[in-house]
Protein backbone atom coordinates (compact mmCIF):
# COMPACT_ATOMS: atom_id res chain seq x y z
CA UNK A 1 0.00 0.00 0.00
CA UNK A 2 3.09 2.11 0.64
CA UNK A 3 4.23 1.86 -2.23
CA UNK A 4 1.69 2.50 -4.19
CA UNK A 5 1.17 5.63 -3.02
CA UNK A 6 5.00 6.75 -2.98
CA UNK A 7 4.24 6.05 -6.59
CA UNK A 8 1.22 8.05 -6.91
CA UNK A 9 2.80 10.66 -4.77
CA UNK A 10 5.78 10.59 -7.59
CA UNK A 11 3.68 11.09 -10.88
CA UNK A 12 1.46 12.78 -8.96
CA UNK A 13 1.50 16.46 -10.78
CA UNK A 14 3.27 18.99 -8.60
CA UNK A 15 2.90 22.38 -10.63
CA UNK A 16 -0.36 24.48 -11.00
CA UNK A 17 0.22 24.76 -14.87
CA UNK A 18 0.24 20.27 -14.78
CA UNK A 19 -2.66 19.92 -12.88
CA UNK A 20 -5.13 21.83 -15.19
CA UNK A 21 -3.87 20.32 -17.94
CA UNK A 22 -4.26 17.27 -16.41
CA UNK A 23 -7.97 18.57 -14.96
CA UNK A 24 -8.64 19.99 -18.84
CA UNK A 25 -6.99 16.62 -20.73
CA UNK A 26 -8.64 13.80 -18.41
CA UNK A 27 -12.02 14.05 -19.27
CA UNK A 28 -11.43 14.61 -23.29
CA UNK A 29 -9.09 11.26 -23.02
CA UNK A 30 -11.47 9.41 -21.53
CA UNK A 31 -14.47 10.90 -24.09
CA UNK A 32 -12.18 10.29 -26.48
CA UNK A 33 -11.83 6.32 -25.41
CA UNK A 34 -15.73 5.65 -25.09
CA UNK A 35 -16.60 7.38 -28.22
CA UNK A 36 -13.71 5.21 -29.86
CA UNK A 37 -14.49 2.11 -28.25
CA UNK A 38 -18.45 2.62 -29.91
CA UNK A 39 -16.79 3.84 -33.28
CA UNK A 40 -14.91 0.83 -33.69
CA UNK A 41 -17.42 -1.98 -31.83
CA UNK A 42 -20.53 -0.80 -34.13
CA UNK A 43 -19.41 0.98 -36.95
CA UNK A 44 -16.43 -1.70 -37.65
CA UNK A 45 -18.99 -4.63 -36.92
CA UNK A 46 -21.17 -2.98 -39.45
CA UNK A 47 -18.61 -2.00 -42.23
CA UNK A 48 -17.16 -5.77 -41.71
CA UNK A 49 -21.12 -7.24 -41.91
CA UNK A 50 -21.07 -5.26 -45.19
CA UNK A 51 -17.66 -6.08 -46.97
CA UNK A 52 -18.24 -10.15 -46.19
CA UNK A 53 -21.18 -10.01 -47.29
CA UNK A 54 -19.83 -7.73 -50.66
CA UNK A 55 -17.49 -10.51 -51.17
CA UNK A 56 -19.69 -13.15 -50.65
CA UNK A 57 -21.78 -12.03 -53.30
CA UNK A 58 -18.90 -11.65 -55.76
CA UNK A 59 -17.59 -15.36 -55.18
CA UNK A 60 -22.01 -16.45 -56.18
CA UNK A 61 -21.28 -13.88 -59.21
CA UNK A 62 -18.45 -15.89 -60.60
CA UNK A 63 -19.52 -19.10 -59.47
CA UNK A 64 -22.29 -18.87 -61.61
CA UNK A 65 -20.51 -17.12 -64.71
CA UNK A 66 -18.30 -20.44 -64.54
CA UNK A 67 -20.94 -22.50 -64.33
CA UNK A 68 -22.65 -20.95 -67.59
CA UNK A 69 -20.06 -20.53 -69.49
CA UNK A 70 -16.86 -22.25 -71.17
CA UNK A 71 -14.47 -19.84 -71.30
CA UNK A 72 -13.14 -19.88 -67.75
CA UNK A 73 -10.27 -17.38 -68.63
CA UNK A 74 -12.69 -14.39 -69.50
CA UNK A 75 -14.43 -14.99 -66.08
CA UNK A 76 -11.07 -15.02 -64.35
CA UNK A 77 -9.74 -11.77 -66.15
CA UNK A 78 -12.61 -9.93 -65.21
CA UNK A 79 -13.02 -11.24 -61.46
CA UNK A 80 -9.24 -10.04 -61.30
CA UNK A 81 -9.51 -6.64 -62.93
CA UNK A 82 -13.03 -5.36 -62.04
CA UNK A 83 -13.33 -7.46 -58.72
CA UNK A 84 -9.94 -7.73 -57.41
CA UNK A 85 -9.82 -11.54 -57.01
CA UNK A 86 -7.58 -14.11 -58.38
CA UNK A 87 -9.78 -17.62 -59.37
CA UNK A 88 -7.99 -20.41 -59.86
CA UNK A 89 -9.89 -23.98 -60.98
CA UNK A 90 -8.66 -26.55 -59.22
CA UNK A 91 -7.44 -30.30 -60.70
CA UNK A 92 -9.46 -32.17 -58.03
CA UNK A 93 -13.44 -32.31 -57.24
CA UNK A 94 -13.47 -32.52 -53.78
CA UNK A 95 -12.35 -30.39 -50.84
CA UNK A 96 -9.80 -32.34 -48.07
CA UNK A 97 -10.93 -29.71 -45.61
CA UNK A 98 -14.52 -28.00 -45.11
CA UNK A 99 -15.59 -24.70 -43.01
CA UNK A 100 -13.14 -22.82 -41.18
CA UNK A 101 -8.95 -22.90 -40.80
CA UNK A 102 -9.78 -21.18 -37.31
CA UNK A 103 -12.21 -19.53 -34.64
CA UNK A 104 -11.82 -15.58 -35.34
CA UNK A 105 -13.57 -12.60 -35.41
CA UNK A 106 -13.18 -11.98 -39.58
CA UNK A 107 -13.73 -15.87 -40.09
CA UNK A 108 -17.19 -15.70 -38.49
CA UNK A 109 -18.15 -12.60 -40.27
CA UNK A 110 -16.98 -14.40 -43.51
CA UNK A 111 -18.45 -17.88 -43.00
CA UNK A 112 -21.94 -16.13 -41.70
CA UNK A 113 -22.18 -14.02 -44.83
CA UNK A 114 -21.01 -17.06 -47.50
CA UNK A 115 -23.94 -19.40 -45.96
CA UNK A 116 -26.45 -17.06 -47.22
CA UNK A 117 -25.02 -16.64 -50.63
CA UNK A 118 -23.77 -19.91 -51.60
CA UNK A 119 -25.32 -23.89 -50.78
CA UNK A 120 -21.39 -25.75 -51.48
CA UNK A 121 -19.44 -26.96 -49.40
CA UNK A 122 -16.08 -24.18 -48.95
CA UNK A 123 -13.13 -23.64 -46.65
CA UNK A 124 -11.95 -20.40 -45.70
CA UNK A 125 -7.94 -19.70 -44.66
CA UNK A 126 -6.55 -16.65 -43.96
CA UNK A 127 -2.54 -15.83 -44.16
CA UNK A 128 -1.27 -12.44 -42.96
CA UNK A 129 -2.24 -10.63 -46.05
CA UNK A 130 -4.41 -13.05 -47.95
CA UNK A 131 -7.62 -14.38 -47.90
CA UNK A 132 -8.34 -18.10 -49.61
CA UNK A 133 -11.22 -19.66 -50.07
CA UNK A 134 -12.31 -22.75 -51.69
CA UNK A 135 -15.58 -24.03 -52.81
CA UNK A 136 -16.46 -27.49 -54.69
CA UNK A 137 -18.57 -26.77 -57.97
CA UNK A 138 -19.69 -28.97 -60.61
CA UNK A 139 -16.62 -27.53 -62.21
CA UNK A 140 -14.35 -28.88 -59.55
CA UNK A 141 -12.61 -27.40 -56.62
CA UNK A 142 -12.38 -23.64 -57.17
CA UNK A 143 -9.79 -21.44 -55.46
CA UNK A 144 -10.57 -17.44 -54.29
CA UNK A 145 -7.49 -15.26 -53.84
CA UNK A 146 -7.50 -12.06 -52.57
CA UNK A 147 -6.34 -9.42 -50.35
CA UNK A 148 -6.97 -9.20 -46.49
CA UNK A 149 -7.92 -5.49 -47.36
CA UNK A 150 -11.25 -6.03 -48.98
CA UNK A 151 -12.36 -7.02 -45.36
CA UNK A 152 -11.43 -3.63 -44.06
CA UNK A 153 -12.75 -0.15 -44.41
CA UNK A 154 -9.79 2.85 -45.16
CA UNK A 155 -12.32 5.27 -43.20
CA UNK A 156 -12.02 3.73 -39.76
CA UNK A 157 -8.62 4.82 -38.92
CA UNK A 158 -9.22 7.81 -40.58
CA UNK A 159 -11.61 8.69 -38.40
CA UNK A 160 -9.10 7.41 -35.12
CA UNK A 161 -6.43 9.49 -36.39
CA UNK A 162 -8.55 13.07 -37.29
CA UNK A 163 -9.90 12.28 -33.89
CA UNK A 164 -6.26 11.70 -31.71
CA UNK A 165 -5.21 14.78 -34.09
CA UNK A 166 -8.24 17.26 -32.91
CA UNK A 167 -7.89 16.37 -29.61
CA UNK A 168 -4.13 16.97 -29.83
CA UNK A 169 -4.84 20.19 -31.06
CA UNK A 170 -7.36 20.82 -28.39
CA UNK A 171 -5.24 20.09 -25.54
CA UNK A 172 -2.42 22.12 -27.14
CA UNK A 173 -5.02 25.48 -27.17
CA UNK A 174 -6.10 24.80 -24.17
CA UNK A 175 -2.04 24.88 -22.69
CA UNK A 176 -1.78 27.61 -24.59
CA UNK A 177 -4.45 29.57 -22.46
CA UNK A 178 -3.51 28.47 -19.26
CA UNK A 179 -0.50 29.24 -19.28
CA UNK A 180 -1.17 32.83 -20.02
CA UNK A 181 -3.55 32.17 -17.04
CA UNK A 182 -0.84 31.28 -14.79
CA UNK A 183 1.91 33.80 -15.86
CA UNK A 184 0.22 36.46 -13.73
CA UNK A 185 0.21 33.92 -10.97
CA UNK A 186 4.10 33.44 -11.46
CA UNK A 187 4.21 37.43 -11.55
CA UNK A 188 2.82 37.78 -7.85
CA UNK A 189 4.84 34.81 -6.32
CA UNK A 190 8.33 36.77 -7.95
CA UNK A 191 7.02 39.57 -6.85
CA UNK A 192 6.37 38.77 -3.10
CA UNK A 193 9.40 36.63 -2.90
CA UNK A 194 11.47 40.05 -4.37
CA UNK A 195 9.34 41.86 -1.71
CA UNK A 196 10.66 39.57 1.03
CA UNK A 197 14.58 39.77 -0.49
CA UNK A 198 13.80 43.83 0.56
CA UNK A 199 13.72 44.47 -3.04
CA UNK A 200 12.23 47.19 -4.94
CA UNK A 201 8.65 45.78 -6.02
CA UNK A 202 6.87 48.95 -6.95
CA UNK A 203 6.88 48.15 -10.81
CA UNK A 204 4.55 45.17 -9.95
CA UNK A 205 0.76 45.69 -11.24
CA UNK A 206 -1.92 43.10 -10.72
CA UNK A 207 -3.33 41.51 -14.26
CA UNK A 208 -5.11 38.26 -14.81
CA UNK A 209 -7.94 36.91 -14.37
CA UNK A 210 -10.27 38.91 -11.67
CA UNK A 211 -9.29 36.54 -8.49
CA UNK A 212 -5.70 36.59 -9.73
CA UNK A 213 -5.51 40.46 -9.75
CA UNK A 214 -7.43 40.46 -6.38
CA UNK A 215 -4.27 38.84 -4.98
CA UNK A 216 -2.29 40.95 -6.76
CA UNK A 217 -4.11 44.16 -5.49
CA UNK A 218 -4.15 42.48 -1.53
CA UNK A 219 -0.52 42.08 -1.95
CA UNK A 220 0.20 45.85 -3.12
CA UNK A 221 -1.92 46.79 -0.29
CA UNK A 222 0.41 44.56 1.90
CA UNK A 223 3.38 45.72 1.01
CA UNK A 224 2.28 49.43 0.95
CA UNK A 225 1.30 48.68 4.57
CA UNK A 226 4.46 47.29 5.92
CA UNK A 227 6.31 49.89 3.98
CA UNK A 228 4.52 52.43 5.89
CA UNK A 229 4.79 50.42 9.33
CA UNK A 230 8.96 50.28 9.00
CA UNK A 231 8.88 53.89 7.73
CA UNK A 232 7.37 54.86 10.89
CA UNK A 233 9.36 52.37 13.35
CA UNK A 234 12.66 53.76 11.45
CA UNK A 235 11.73 57.69 11.68
CA UNK A 236 10.70 56.90 15.14
CA UNK A 237 14.05 55.00 16.36
CA UNK A 238 16.07 57.54 14.13
CA UNK A 239 13.97 60.42 15.66
CA UNK A 240 14.24 59.30 19.26
CA UNK A 241 18.14 58.94 18.91
CA UNK A 242 18.55 61.92 17.31
CA UNK A 243 17.02 63.63 19.69
CA UNK A 244 18.82 62.38 22.83
CA UNK A 245 22.39 63.10 21.00
CA UNK A 246 21.35 66.91 22.03
CA UNK A 247 21.16 66.79 25.48
CA UNK A 248 23.61 64.43 25.70
CA UNK A 249 25.73 66.73 23.82
CA UNK A 250 25.19 69.53 26.29
CA UNK A 251 25.97 67.25 29.22
CA UNK A 252 29.29 66.16 28.12
CA UNK A 253 29.97 69.43 27.31
CA UNK A 254 29.48 70.69 31.15
CA UNK A 255 30.99 67.98 32.80
CA UNK A 256 33.93 68.62 30.30
CA UNK A 257 34.38 71.72 32.24
CA UNK A 258 33.87 70.50 36.01
CA UNK A 259 36.76 69.40 38.00
CA UNK A 260 38.20 66.30 36.69
CA UNK A 261 36.89 64.09 40.15
CA UNK A 262 36.18 60.45 40.52
CA UNK A 263 32.41 61.83 40.02
CA UNK A 264 32.90 63.24 37.03
CA UNK A 265 35.20 60.04 35.18
CA UNK A 266 32.01 58.03 36.18
CA UNK A 267 29.33 60.33 34.77
CA UNK A 268 31.28 60.55 32.03
CA UNK A 269 31.58 56.62 31.35
CA UNK A 270 28.02 56.86 31.27
CA UNK A 271 27.77 59.18 28.93
CA UNK A 272 30.19 57.50 26.39
CA UNK A 273 27.98 54.01 27.44
CA UNK A 274 25.02 55.99 26.75
CA UNK A 275 26.10 57.84 23.68
CA UNK A 276 27.19 54.03 22.49
CA UNK A 277 23.42 52.86 23.09
CA UNK A 278 22.58 55.31 20.52
CA UNK A 279 24.77 54.87 17.83
CA UNK A 280 22.98 51.21 18.24
CA UNK A 281 19.52 52.78 18.26
CA UNK A 282 20.77 54.38 15.01
CA UNK A 283 22.20 51.79 13.09
CA UNK A 284 19.00 48.90 13.91
CA UNK A 285 16.86 51.66 12.05
CA UNK A 286 19.21 51.95 9.33
CA UNK A 287 19.26 48.65 8.84
CA UNK A 288 15.70 49.08 8.54
CA UNK A 289 15.52 51.37 5.17
CA UNK A 290 15.24 49.82 1.80
CA UNK A 291 18.76 49.88 -0.01
CA UNK A 292 18.95 48.00 -3.38
CA UNK A 293 21.51 45.09 -4.89
CA UNK A 294 24.65 46.75 -6.44
CA UNK A 295 27.40 44.86 -7.76
CA UNK A 296 30.39 44.89 -5.25
CA UNK A 297 34.04 43.60 -5.32
CA UNK A 298 33.57 41.07 -2.17
CA UNK A 299 37.22 41.00 -2.09
CA UNK A 300 37.77 44.35 -1.28
CA UNK A 301 34.62 45.39 0.75
CA UNK A 302 35.83 42.48 3.44
CA UNK A 303 39.33 44.25 3.21
CA UNK A 304 37.81 47.72 4.11
CA UNK A 305 35.73 46.51 6.79
CA UNK A 306 37.97 44.44 8.61
CA UNK A 307 41.15 47.25 8.40
CA UNK A 308 39.88 49.66 10.75
CA UNK A 309 39.81 46.59 13.44
CA UNK A 310 43.53 45.30 12.86
CA UNK A 311 45.45 45.55 15.83
CA UNK A 312 48.58 43.77 17.87
CA UNK A 313 45.78 42.30 20.13
CA UNK A 314 42.92 41.62 17.53
CA UNK A 315 43.96 39.67 14.42
CA UNK A 316 41.37 39.05 11.29
CA UNK A 317 42.03 36.63 8.46
CA UNK A 318 40.07 36.18 5.45
CA UNK A 319 39.80 32.91 3.35
CA UNK A 320 38.75 31.74 0.59
CA UNK A 321 37.56 28.14 0.19
CA UNK A 322 38.42 25.98 -3.28
CA UNK A 323 39.91 29.65 -4.42
CA UNK A 324 43.61 30.68 -4.50
CA UNK A 325 45.28 34.23 -4.93
CA UNK A 326 41.98 35.77 -5.58
CA UNK A 327 41.65 39.04 -6.75
CA UNK A 328 38.21 39.83 -7.07
CA UNK A 329 34.67 38.26 -6.48
CA UNK A 330 32.03 40.37 -8.13
CA UNK A 331 28.69 39.80 -6.70
CA UNK A 332 25.04 41.71 -6.29
CA UNK A 333 24.65 42.96 -2.54
CA UNK A 334 22.99 45.64 -0.20
CA UNK A 335 26.26 47.12 0.53
CA UNK A 336 25.99 49.24 3.19
CA UNK A 337 23.82 46.51 5.33
CA UNK A 338 26.53 43.93 4.63
CA UNK A 339 29.52 46.49 6.05
CA UNK A 340 27.07 46.89 9.11
CA UNK A 341 26.42 43.23 9.43
CA UNK A 342 29.94 42.70 9.40
CA UNK A 343 30.97 45.19 11.67
CA UNK A 344 28.87 43.98 14.35
CA UNK A 345 30.20 40.45 13.97
CA UNK A 346 33.66 41.71 14.09
CA UNK A 347 32.57 44.29 17.42
CA UNK A 348 31.10 41.65 19.57
CA UNK A 349 33.66 39.26 18.86
CA UNK A 350 35.81 41.85 20.20
CA UNK A 351 34.36 41.92 22.59
CA UNK A 352 35.56 38.70 24.57
CA UNK A 353 38.20 37.24 21.78
CA UNK A 354 41.46 38.33 20.15
CA UNK A 355 40.74 36.94 16.55
CA UNK A 356 38.35 36.54 13.96
CA UNK A 357 38.58 34.27 10.66
CA UNK A 358 35.75 35.05 7.88
CA UNK A 359 36.10 32.44 5.12
CA UNK A 360 34.18 33.13 1.81
CA UNK A 361 32.70 29.76 0.30
CA UNK A 362 30.69 30.63 -3.26
CA UNK A 363 28.19 27.93 -4.36
CA UNK A 364 26.61 27.67 -7.69
CA UNK A 365 23.06 29.79 -6.48
CA UNK A 366 24.42 31.50 -2.75
CA UNK A 367 27.54 33.09 -1.17
CA UNK A 368 28.40 31.39 2.00
CA UNK A 369 29.95 33.00 4.63
CA UNK A 370 31.77 31.58 8.28
CA UNK A 371 32.35 34.01 10.48
CA UNK A 372 34.55 32.47 13.53
CA UNK A 373 36.06 33.94 16.91
CA UNK A 374 37.48 32.30 19.98
CA UNK A 375 35.78 34.34 22.41
CA UNK A 376 33.05 32.85 25.22
CA UNK A 377 30.87 31.42 22.72
CA UNK A 378 27.38 31.37 23.07
CA UNK A 379 25.38 28.56 24.84
CA UNK A 380 23.28 26.20 22.88
CA UNK A 381 20.16 27.40 24.30
CA UNK A 382 20.22 30.74 24.27
CA UNK A 383 21.68 30.75 20.05
CA UNK A 384 17.90 31.34 19.15
CA UNK A 385 17.66 34.22 21.84
CA UNK A 386 20.44 36.16 21.31
CA UNK A 387 18.88 37.04 17.84
CA UNK A 388 15.99 39.39 19.03
CA UNK A 389 15.93 42.59 19.59
CA UNK A 390 17.53 43.95 23.31
CA UNK A 391 18.08 40.59 24.28
CA UNK A 392 21.85 40.29 25.80
CA UNK A 393 23.92 37.64 27.19
CA UNK A 394 25.73 39.24 30.61
CA UNK A 395 28.52 36.50 30.06
CA UNK A 396 30.04 37.46 26.74
CA UNK A 397 28.03 41.04 26.38
CA UNK A 398 28.71 42.92 29.00
CA UNK A 399 26.19 46.00 29.58
CA UNK A 400 29.63 48.07 30.55
CA UNK A 401 30.70 47.94 26.90
CA UNK A 402 27.60 49.57 25.26
CA UNK A 403 25.67 46.80 24.12
CA UNK A 404 22.01 46.98 23.77
CA UNK A 405 21.58 43.51 22.59
CA UNK A 406 20.85 44.70 18.81
CA UNK A 407 24.08 43.56 17.17
CA UNK A 408 22.85 40.16 15.94
CA UNK A 409 19.11 41.34 15.23
CA UNK A 410 20.42 43.75 12.67
CA UNK A 411 22.95 40.69 11.35
CA UNK A 412 19.47 38.81 11.14
CA UNK A 413 17.40 41.61 9.39
CA UNK A 414 20.30 42.62 6.85
CA UNK A 415 20.26 38.75 5.81
CA UNK A 416 16.90 38.27 5.25
CA UNK A 417 16.65 41.62 3.47
CA UNK A 418 18.71 39.47 1.14
CA UNK A 419 17.10 36.31 1.64
CA UNK A 420 19.35 34.21 3.04
CA UNK A 421 19.43 32.60 6.18
CA UNK A 422 21.90 32.43 9.17
CA UNK A 423 22.31 30.16 11.76
CA UNK A 424 25.00 29.74 14.87
CA UNK A 425 27.52 26.66 15.19
CA UNK A 426 30.59 25.85 18.02
CA UNK A 427 33.37 27.37 16.25
CA UNK A 428 36.46 25.28 15.64
CA UNK A 429 38.64 28.29 17.22
CA UNK A 430 36.51 27.75 20.80
CA UNK A 431 34.03 30.56 20.26
CA UNK A 432 31.34 30.75 18.01
CA UNK A 433 30.69 30.57 14.20
CA UNK A 434 28.43 32.41 12.61
CA UNK A 435 27.44 31.10 8.99
CA UNK A 436 25.75 32.88 6.67
CA UNK A 437 23.81 31.93 3.62
CA UNK A 438 23.38 34.73 0.80
CA UNK A 439 21.37 34.30 -2.34
CA UNK A 440 23.17 35.79 -5.52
Amino acid sequence: MDTIKNLLEKIRPKSLFSRALVILGMPIVLVQMILGYIFVDRHTETILRQLSQNISGEIALTLDLLKNTTDIAAVQNHAKENLGMNIHVLDKNKLTQYGLHEAGWLYNHLNSALKTKINVPYFIFMTDDKIIIQIESTRGVIKYEMTRKKLFSRTTPLVLIWTGCSSILLLLIAAVFMRNQIRPIKRLAKAADRFGKGDDVTNFKPEGATEVRLAGSSFIKMQERLNLFLTERTQMLAGVSHDLRTPLTRMKLQLSMMDNTKNIQELQKDLAQMQSMIEGFLNYARGSQPEKRKPVDLVKLLEDVIQPYQSPTFNIDIFYIDKKNIESLIVPLKIDLIKRLLTNLIVNSKVSGTCVHISVAQKERFLQLFVDDNGAGIPLSERENVFKPFYRLDTARPMQSGNVGLGLSIVRDAIRSHGGQVFLEDSPLGGIRVVLNLPV
